[in-house]
């Protein structure tokens, strides 16, 4: 609409008074009427005076008049704001700001789609929402392309959904667009510091580029204690200007971001780790790549996030880092607590054929896992055989006596057992001690030797907690909990059980996790809580058969782990 053509304020006011009579006219008989006007962000000054002048004007009318607009295309000084804002103080307006989609709502338009002949299932319903965000656009529009064409375009993004990005990102300036390119690389949200240090530009400069990305509705400010946050109200928004970047640009980029976080202060270095190695090989610093993916696996491993160090030591490796047979074996640790034991063995073998030492002692404990004793047995006396330090002697001296014992041959378990713990007080290692303990008062349990298994369950008990030996307080926690089902002190035993359970979950050891949900099903079935017994035992039987591998593949023996 433009009403340029109306040079004098006299003509003007004939004009308005003219559309304000044809609507009256339309709504003579008292039938109510909405004046819709799409986009109006869009009008000029005269159809926005026109558009004032009706709302008073019509004020007393059955009319509704019905606005739409992009919010950020609206600044705060707009016209259309101050005559909301007149019409609000008169209890004559109301703002609906539009919602991104619920997964209900966004489920009745794959259904809708579906019904039409789109091929969607559960898995591409469950994608389509994950990437348009609840976006009604970019969801309609991926509907659309489906019905058409049956599928997603390769990138998942189509066409129409590609143009509107590329017409929210046309007015930026230059600062702005260097900007976002920088917050593309840094990723879907980042603080001002590091935006500020990887873009190149002045503070103010950076300060200035923001207000107007967020002003355009691609970045968003979000509320932080320690400083500015921001993400990208979209990422799809993130991905367009990432892949429209030149290669050498991101690079550099990219470059800038892993030195700006090597840089923080306030934050754990070893956290940051990973975030630095994709910088890094993004760059085309492999080296430096490898290197950082290590510390992260190392740092993943601290916090035992088992599977972020599998994949952070797996990266490292694959960037040709130097030190493989250590890497190989920590990937096997990491695998051996999620309980992917067929990987651990051939990560541990790769290890050895690399060339490092002591993995006799990892195989035999994924043996001892699995229920294969003379296995692990076997290759307990081989470490044996290659260690003349006295501490890791005694480490293995108790589990050997672990292996001899579910073997049966419990007279040589113990003679194994105390003499673990005469190498382990003689060298003072209080990790070997805890372990010698433990094994002891298995043994002192299986006797029916109540007192003599508290006794030493508890010195391991003590030493692991000193220590904060997270796998070695919560074994003997869960043996002590079976001393005490095994002299009818349930509720005690189910308060122990539970702090093991604790322990393990926090360490990520999904088989001991599974035995001590199943304890603990044992335990409440006992107390006659039924309901909290089948519960666990739901969950254990879950992990066991992730642990177990496919239907007919399921090892037997790793269901009857109880103590350890």
């Amino acid at each position: 609409m433009s009403l340029t053509a109306l040079d004098n304020l006299g003509a003007q006011a004939r004009f308005f008074d003219a559309v304000t009579q044809v609507i009256l006219t339309l709504l003579q008989n008292g039938a109510p009427g909405v004046f819709f006007c799409d986009d109006a962000q869009w009008l000029d000054k005269a159809s926005l005076d026109l558009l004032a002048f009706l709302v008073r004007r019509l004020k007393n009318s059955p009319l509704r008049i019905l606005l739409t607009w992009r919010s950020q295309e609206i600044s705060t000084h707009h016209p259309l704001r101050r005559l909301y804002a007149d019409e609000l103080r008169q209890e004559r307006a109301h703002l609906i700001s539009l919602a991104r989609l619920a997964p209900a709502d966004a489920q009745t338009l794959v259904n809708v789609a579906t019904q039409r002949g789109a091929p969607i299932d559960a898995a591409l319903a469950a994608r389509l929402y994950h990437e348009s965000e609840g976006q009604p656009f970019f969801l309609v529009e991926s509907l659309k392309w489906i019905e058409r064409e049956k599928q997603l375009p390769e990138d998942g993004l189509p066409a129409t959904v590609r143009e509107l990005l590329h017409s929210r990102l046309a007015p930026l300036s230059e600062t702005a667009r260097q900007l976002i390119s920088a917050a593309a690389v840094i990723g879907r949200s980042f603080d001002f510091e590091i935006l500020d240090a990887v873009s190149g530009r002045t503070e103010q400069e950076t300060i200035a580029g923001l207000e107007e990305l967020e002003a355009q509705g691609l970045l968003v400010e979000t509320a932080r204690a320690d400083a500015p946050q921001y993400d990208f109200t979209h990422e799809k928004i993130r991905a367009l200007v990432y892949e429209e970047t030149l290669l050498a640009r991101r690079r550099l980029l990219h470059r800038r971001a892993a030195d700006a976080l090597l840089r923080r202060t306030r934050v754990n270095p070893q956290a940051l780790a990973g975030q630095v190695a994709r910088h890094f090989r993004a760059s085309g610093d492999e080296t430096r790549a490898a290197e950082f993916y290590q510390r992260a696996g190392d740092y993943a491993r601290s916090v035992f996030a088992n599977r972020d160090a599998v994949e952070n030591y797996s990266a490292a490796l694959a960037l040709g880092a130097p030190d493989a047979a250590s890497l190989r074996k920590n990937i096997g640790d990491a695998q051996t607590l999620l309980g992917e034991y067929d990987a651990a063995l051939a990560s541990y073998e790769t290890s050895a054929a690399f060339g490092a030492a002591d993995v006799d002692a990892s195989i035999a404990r994924v043996y001892l896992r699995r229920g294969e004793w003379e296995r692990a047995a076997r290759h307990l006396q081989n470490a044996l055989r290659e260690t003349q330090a006295a501490a890791t002697q005694a480490q293995l001296y108790a589990d050997l006596a672990l292996a001899e014992h579910q073997s049966h041959h419990n007279a040589l378990a113990l003679k194994h057992a105390q003499r673990a713990l005469r190498l382990a007080e003689r060298t003072r290692d209080e990790r070997a001690i805890a372990q010698a303990h433990n094994i002891l008062g298995i043994l002192a349990r299986t006797r029916g030797d109540w007192k003599g298994a508290r006794k030493h369950l508890e010195a391991s008990r003590a030493r692991a907690e000193e220590m904060n030996d997270v796998s070695a307080h919560a074994a003997a926690l869960n043996n002590l909990a079976l001393v005490e089902r095994a002299t009818n002190n349930d509720a005690r035993a189910l308060e122990l059980a539970q702090r093991a359970l604790e322990l393990v979950t926090r360490a990520g050891d999904r088989h001991r996790q599974a035995a001590l949900l199943n304890h603990l099903a044992d335990l409440y079935h006992a107390l006659g809580r039924e309901t909290d017994s089948m519960e666990q035992l739901k969950r254990a039987v879950a992990i066991y058969v992730e642990i177990g591998g496919g239907a007919g593949d399921w090892q037997p023996e790793i269901w009857k782990l109880q103590e350890w």
